[in-house]
């Protein structure tokens, strides 16, 4: 029986992943949001993005952009998949950890996919363990980590103090 508890809808979660992805002000200085709207931009990797992080995906269309109401709409779909898809990872590996893991592991879906989430396998490990300290060590010893190192670096600070 699995003790996950953290949902889609968690203010703190929703907070954190729009910080994360670029507030509107931060996108509003880098030119993604202006007159109004979310325009498409390429993410660090260089895929095309718009609004809060949503990886713009064949059959997408965003050439007239996105109004906030709009881009909250898409983040609330994209965070539901997201959340659900961390949950299966949390249950797969039979972790115990509370919702500050939860919510750390729904952020590292957010931002890489399961896939590439499954592919931390010591680091999974680790979390089941209840190892955080080794868990931290190896989402700092990843591509992922020296790609978006502030980022990935608070999320393993959190796991470090767990």
């Amino acid at each position: 029986m699995s003790n996950w508890v953290l949902t889609s809808k968690d203010a703190n979660l929703v907070k954190d992943i729009k910080t994360f992805e670029g507030t509107i002000q931060y996108q509003t200085k880098l030119g993604y949001y202006k007159n109004d709207k979310f325009w498409t931009y390429k993410d660090s990797l260089g895929y095309p993005t718009i609004g809060y992080g949503h990886l713009i995906v064949n059959g997408e269309d965003f050439k007239q952009g996105l109004t906030e109401s709009q881009a909250n709409a898409l983040l609330d779909k994209d965070i539901a998949a997201k959340v659900a898809d961390a949950k299966s990872i949390y249950e797969q590996y039979g972790m115990k950890g509370g919702i500050e893991l939860q919510k750390v592991l729904t952020q590292m879906v957010f931002q890489m996919g399961k896939s590439k989430v499954l592919a931390f396998k010591n680091t999974l490990s680790c979390m089941a363990r209840q190892d955080y300290k080794g868990a931290a060590a190896g989402m700092r010893n990843s591509a992922w980590y020296k790609q978006t190192t502030s980022r990935a670096e608070a999320l393993a600070r959190i796991v470090e103090s767990l």
